[in-house]
């Protein structure tokens, strides 16, 4: 689309972000922590949709599953990346 429009020489590039501290790298660990931040403020909002909606749960089932994901998503030795 970029393209398409006109520009020249388009670049696409990939990267892979932490989804939490666990990287020892100073950086990737900012980045990872900025991750997990958006992550868990959003997670109840994105699952409560999807899953009542789509999957057709009550939202008194999302929010006893949802504890299980945060502890899941803030476990350091799950080494996950996300990409961007």
């Amino acid at each position: 689309m970029v393209e398409a429009a006109g520009f020249e020489d388009v670049v696409q590039q990939q990267f892979m972000w932490p989804e939490n501290t666990w990287p020892r790298d100073k950086k990737l660990k900012e980045i990872g922590q900025w991750t997990l931040a958006n992550i868990d403020g959003g997670l109840e909002d994105i699952s409560m949709a999807l899953f009542t909606r789509v999957l057709g749960w009550t939202k008194q089932e999302v929010e006893a599953y949802l504890p299980g994901v945060r502890r899941n998503v803030r476990d350091r030795s799950m080494h996950t990346y996300m990409p961007m």
